[in-house]
């Protein structure tokens, strides 16, 4: 079902699923743009949220934005190497460590176009 109402001034938006799991879903006629399941996960460009999930926020790769707004910062999914992982546009610019040595692992994320890595060492 679906309701749109003015109540005290405040305008209410309700999309109520009765055979799925989405309660709101927006889409044009070919993209899922944002949806939101009866359990909190929050969709941006798809509706998959991996098994079991509950209060996720899943990211479809999209377009990376070429220029940095000020006084906020874009997180997006892009791939690298055929997999999807976090990208970040900052206003800010990212600091050197080149000690990788130290470390035992490496996760990549794209930021501001070039791609970073977050070094890890598992305990």
């Amino acid at each position: 079902s679906f309701r749109a109402y003015e109540e005290d001034g405040a305008g209410q938006l309700q999309a109520i699923a009765t055979r799925t799991k989405i309660a709101f879903n927006f889409a044009n006629s070919s993209t899922n743009l944002v949806s939101i399941t009866a359990n909190g996960n929050l969709g941006l460009g798809t509706y998959g949220f991996g098994t079991n999930a509950e209060k996720v926020l899943a990211i479809y790769n999209g377009v990376e934005p070429t220029t940095s707004p000020g006084n906020q910062i874009a997180i997006f999914s892009v791939d690298v190497a055929s997999a999807a992982t976090l990208g970040l546009r900052t206003e800010a610019s990212v600091a050197a460590e080149t000690d990788e040595t130290k470390f035992s692992h490496k996760l990549p994320i794209r930021i501001n176009g070039a791609i970073y890595y977050v070094m890890l060492t598992a305990t």
